[in-house]
């Protein structure tokens, strides 16, 4: 995968900016940034960024297809494999983040915009490096590559191992052959647990399917969910 990085010290979001400059980039352009003013997450959550933190956004430019649910995935893989490569162990809790004994140390946020029938796909994975603390809000609830392993990390040697990874997934996604689903479920923080959707409703989680989706067990039923639908709510609130 032949990725070309554009490096920012300070900007408003990596894909913020690519989705505003759509017109100018092309396909596996990444927006790499020091510090984002203006991060955010899922639902709009803000993101915690400072300058121990990785941020970077990739453009992927495909045709439209029911499988778009697996980018998140297959990002949540190669972050997995990446920090595997540096003798981190991970977990990934579906959809999109990556955490290690129930602390987030990577949260990732798929975006789409079709235009004349070109599917452009903005991967933003947040990392967090060298992080050596957290606010009182978060020391419960995040973690970092330092704090793991006790090493000070250069962030563009690790950019470098996860475009690698990413640029393996992708491959994976292009051919079809999806071996970063495996990763996903054979490293899930969810699967085989009990956990609360839509606040109230205990259901057992049971496996991701082909296109990405949480399948889960509710009285004795299987049933699909998809991103937007899902609160884990006896987990942390990520």
């Amino acid at each position: 995968m032949n990725f070309k990085i554009i490096e920012f010290k300070e900007i408003e979001s990596t894909n913020k900016y690519i989705k505003e400059n759509l017109d100018k980039l092309r396909g596996f352009d990444v927006i790499v940034a020091d510090r984002q003013l203006s991060g955010y997450g899922r639902r709009s959550r803000d993101w915690f960024d400072n300058s121990d933190n990785l941020s970077f956004s990739i453009l992927v430019k495909t045709v439209l297809s029911d499988r778009i649910g697996l980018i998140t995935q297959l990002a949540a893989s190669a972050v997995h494999r990446a920090l595997k490569g540096f003798e981190i162990d991970s977990e990934i809790k579906w959809p999109n983040d990556v955490v290690i004994n129930s602390k987030k140390i990577c949260g990732i946020l798929v975006e789409t915009i079709l235009i004349d029938g070109v599917l452009n796909t903005v991967i933003g994975i947040g990392l967090n490096v060298n992080n050596s603390k957290f606010s009182k809000d978060l020391s419960n609830k995040a973690t970092s590559m330092f704090m793991e392993n006790g090493t000070t990390f250069d962030k563009s040697i690790v950019l470098k191992v996860l475009l690698k990874e990413v640029g393996k997934s992708l491959t994976q996604y292009f051919n079809k052959t999806d071996e970063f689903l495996s990763v996903c479920r054979n490293n899930s923080s969810l699967i085989g647990e009990y956990v609360f959707i839509e606040k109230n409703r205990r259901v057992k989680i049971i496996n991701i399917d082909n296109f990405g989706r949480l399948l889960v067990e509710e009285n004795g039923e299987t049933l699909t969910f998809i991103g937007s639908e899902v609160s884990l709510n006896n987990l942390y609130n990520g």
